[in-house]
């Protein structure tokens, strides 16, 4: 496989979008979080009302979860991203470092 050539911008440019992307759902997390709904909004009916907030609550902390979880993996996916555009860019750093050295050597003549 010798044609294989890694983009170091796009993989910069798709771990730019991941973060982009985490920062929706850290922003979504937070816009659910914050919504200032009591049990008293749910009805008048003392039973009905329970239920009801009840299974709000627990949607509503299934969600917050969800998001927090999404902004974890959005953002562990950007990292992986930025470090192997960063590695990549070592390795052909020390590649052509090592290239400049066997050709200075050639230029040198045997020893």
């Amino acid at each position: 496989m010798t044609d294989f050539t890694v983009d170091r911008k796009q993989l910069l440019d798709a771990s730019d979008q991941f973060d982009g992307l985490a920062t929706t759902a850290s922003g979504v997390k937070d816009t659910l979080d914050a919504v200032p709904l009591t049990q008293s909004d749910f009805g008048r009916v003392p039973w009905l009302q329970s239920r009801v907030w009840e299974a709000y609550q627990e949607h509503s902390q299934d969600c917050s979860e969800s998001l927090q979880e999404l902004h974890g993996a959005l953002t562990n996916v950007r990292d992986g991203l930025e470090s192997t555009a960063i590695t990549y860019r070592a390795m052909d750093d020390a590649a052509e470092q090592a290239a400049q050295l066997i050709v200075s050597n050639m230029e040198a003549g045997p020893a």
